[in-house]
């Protein structure tokens, strides 16, 4: 009980956006757990995915993927590498190659834990459909479009995504055809993704306030495109911190051209 207590004050610090005070938290339930279930449990495998989780939003990335090691080591040992628990694990270490840069990696993963979501859970499944979405948004930033649509189509035509997943589909969608150069479309789902202000649906602002911003950069509206920018960065900021890689990165949108150089 008092690992998960600690648990919960972590993911409470965690929403009120107090990600330094949470991570000696999760420390602690990761020791407390290891100590009362023993080094190679579940509990002790969710603990290091849970810490890892942090670290990777942190931005400390050596160490969010050691625990991510750790986490996997052990839920294959303990649930078995067809689990969903494995899977869990496997699409956020796809997540981590990402973000490091390593496309082709993320993509192997991602497939991985897709086909055990897929042969373990029903089609409705919430960490399926999350699953199939984040391969979906890495094949369109590696210009995977075609694959990319198909996916989207049939995620589509199932009509199991719901809640922010069904959200999420729509703005990949708007994203699709951004990038295949249908501005209006895009445009046009966009105005149909209706959010709040929940906690759970803060990070799909920043995701539409970017696209919104590359739609008036192409339609050459510098100011509009600056002005979503900033807002995403605000966002972003109060999400991870301003100095989290994810900030980092929108604010590198906003930095100035290079002048360029002088002719000879």
């Amino acid at each position: 009980m008092a690992q998960l207590s600690l648990d919960g004050i972590a993911r409470a610090l965690l929403l009120a956006g107090r990600r330094d005070q949470a991570w000696p938290v999760f420390e602690q339930s990761l020791s407390l757990a290891a100590e009362l279930y023993g080094p190679h449990s579940n509990a002790v495998a969710g603990a290091h995915n849970e810490l890892a989780n942090l670290l990777h939003d942190l931005g400390r990335w050596d160490a969010a993927g050691r625990h991510y090691r750790a986490s996997l080591d052990i839920e294959a040992a303990v649930s078995g590498e067809d689990s969903p628990r494995y899977a869990v694990v496997l699409n956020n270490l796809g997540a981590l190659a990402e973000d490091r840069g390593d496309p082709a990696a993320a993509e192997a993963l991602f497939r991985r834990s897709l086909a055990i979501r897929e042969a373990a859970l029903p089609a409705a499944d919430t960490s399926v459909v999350r699953s199939r979405l984040n391969l979906v948004r890495l094949l369109l930033r590696s210009g995977q479009l075609d694959e990319a649509g198909a996916l989207l189509a049939a995620q589509d035509a199932s009509g199991v995504a719901q809640g922010n997943e069904a959200l999420r589909a729509r703005l990949l969608s708007a994203e699709l055809r951004f990038r295949r150069g249908a501005l209006a479309e895009a445009e046009a789902l966009l105005d149909g993704v209706a959010l709040d202000d929940t906690p759970a649906q803060r990070p799909l602002h920043i995701v539409r306030e970017l696209l919104r911003a590359d739609l008036a950069a192409a339609r050459g509206d510098a100011t509009a495109a600056r002005a979503g920018r900033e807002r995403a960065l605000a966002a972003q900021a109060a999400l991870t911190g301003p100095d989290s890689p994810a900030a980092r990165r929108i604010q590198a949108m906003l930095a100035p051209a290079p002048e360029p150089a002088p002719a000879p």
